[in-house]
């Protein structure tokens, strides 16, 4: 078992991320996802939401709207044999 540790963007439930993408050529979007798939930011860098992009970025006025919110995110790995059929 391991833990990541950090702060999720948050706003009404939802925490900043990657959005799910129609094709390749559509590039990365980020919006307000669920927080079991959102990245958890390192709270050493981040001390307010529009500190995790740059100054022209078009998310800015979004990122303003969130707040800060202190997680811990455990990860339980079970490992189970795989075995085939042979023919």
């Amino acid at each position: 078992m391991s833990s990541v540790t950090g702060v999720l963007i948050m706003k009404d439930g939802l925490a900043w991320g990657e959005k799910p993408i129609n094709s390749f050529a559509d590039g990365i979007q980020f919006g307000w996802v669920e927080p079991e798939v959102a990245i958890i930011y390192n709270a050493e860098f981040v001390y307010e939401p529009t500190d995790v992009t740059h100054m022209y970025s078009p998310y800015i006025e979004e990122l303003r709207k969130g707040t800060l919110v202190k997680v811990k995110r455990t990860i339980i790995v079970e490992q189970e044999e795989v075995q085939h059929d042979t023919i």
